[in-house]
C-alpha cells in the first residue's frame, strides 16, 4: 500500500505519549478553506457564491494560518485557546469520563483530585 505522502493527510486528532496532536495536511487545509462555505460570498448578478482569492502556496498559508490560531488578544487568549476552552465545554457537557462532576474549586486552585 502506497503511503500517502503528509501534505495530504486528512484532518487528525489523537492523543499519544501524553500529547494532543491535531495534524492536517497542508493541501488538504487548502482544499477545505478552498471548497468550504466561509469565504464563498452570494455574487446576485452571477447568481452564483464567489471566493475572491486563490491559494497560490499551501504551506506558506498554513503557516499564516498557524501564526494566527497562536495570535494573542489583550487577555492572553488566542483563537486556539478559545477552541481548546469551547472543545472543553462540549467535552463538559457531553459527559466526559475524564471529569468528576459536583465540586466546588476556587478560581486558581486544582483540586486534590487532579492529580495530573
Amino acid at each position: 500500500m502506497k503511503k500517502m505522502p503528509n501534505k495530504d493527510r486528512p484532518l487528525k486528532t489523537r492523543v499519544t505519549n501524553g500529547v494532543l496532536r491535531i495534524e492536517i495536511g497542508v493541501n488538504t487545509l487548502a482544499e477545505c478553506i478552498a471548497v468550504g462555505n466561509a469565504f464563498h460570498k452570494c455574487d446576485n448578478s452571477a447568481k452564483q457564491y464567489i471566493r475572491d482569492f486563490a491559494i497560490i502556496d499551501a504551506v506558506q498559508f498554513a503557516r499564516d494560518i498557524a501564526r494566527e490560531l497562536e495570535a494573542e488578544k489583550e487577555d492572553g487568549s488566542s483563537p486556539l485557546s478559545m477552541l481548546f476552552d469551547q472543545a472543553a465545554q462540549s467535552a463538559i457537557d457531553d459527559g466526559s469520563l475524564g471529569v468528576e462532576f459536583d465540586q466546588q474549586i476556587e478560581f486558581e486552585k486544582k483540586s486534590p483530585k487532579e492529580t495530573w
